[in-house]
């Protein structure tokens, strides 16, 4: 698939689907592992993806990553607090939106290394 914008969308409802997985249905050393980490790294990709989909807001596709990432950041929270036997952590917020600001500087240095 070559449309980059339909990359960002399906990984977005990729984290949707994840997170309305019930607790369930997820290993317990799954949980208590790498929860932050999995969450920075799933946001990091997430980013990487919305600036490849080249959306801007105010001529600048960063803004619209942090703007909407932060906005999906809190929905997907929210969304998962209405899963049986999973809850919401503002903790996840912030590990998320870490990865969000990580993929801007990551994808910089990458662009800065291939020219």
């Amino acid at each position: 698939m070559r449309n980059k914008r339909a990359h960002f969308f399906l990984f977005s409802a990729l984290i949707l689907l994840g997170s309305s997985i019930p607790s369930s249905s997820i290993p317990s050393s799954f949980i208590l592992g790498f929860d932050k980490i999995i969450h920075f790294i799933e946001y990091t990709v997430f980013g990487i993806l919305g600036i490849r989909s080249n959306y801007k807001i105010f001529n600048s596709v960063n803004i619209f990553i942090l703007s909407f990432g932060l906005v999906f950041c809190v929905f997907d929270e929210l969304w998962q607090s209405t899963i049986p036997g999973r809850d919401s952590s503002f903790y996840d917020v912030i590990a998320d939106y870490s990865g969000l600001i990580f993929s801007l500087f990551l994808y910089k240095y990458i662009r800065k290394i291939i020219k």
